[in-house]
């Protein structure tokens, strides 16, 4: 977790350190630790497919938060420039754990993006 922590989200040597330390000593997080390497491998395998991405012809919400790891934001934004029915939207004060921090605020977002797709 400390190679994926530095590596992929970015985060310096000394925060992937004390992450992969607190993940190890966490009974709830443990766990997820060898399915996050599956999935890393797995999408490394299918490599940067923007070009398949960009048929995608139903309307999609591409929903981040401000204080993300700099990369989510990164593949959100490719996204954004070929989904051709794409909303990009950043809820700030928010990370990548919204859905737990501001599930009502997460739900409303979804929910108006529903409603101005569907009418």
């Amino acid at each position: 977790m400390r190679i994926f922590i530095r590596s992929t989200v970015g985060l310096p040597a000394w925060m992937a350190f004390l992450a992969g330390v607190f993940i190890a000593c966490s009974p709830r997080l443990r766990p997820l630790v060898s399915h996050q390497i599956d999935d890393n491998e797995a999408l490394d395998r299918l490599g940067v497919r923007l070009d398949t991405y960009a048929g995608i012809q139903t309307p999609v919400l591409l929903l981040g938060g401000h204080r993300s790891p700099a990369h989510l934001g990164e593949r959100l934004d490719a996204l954004a420039r070929v989904l051709p029915h794409a909303e990009r939207v950043v809820l700030h004060g928010q990370g990548h754990g919204a859905h737990a921090s501001a599930p009502a605020k997460v739900a409303a977002t979804i929910e108006s993006f529903a409603t101005r797709s569907t009418s």
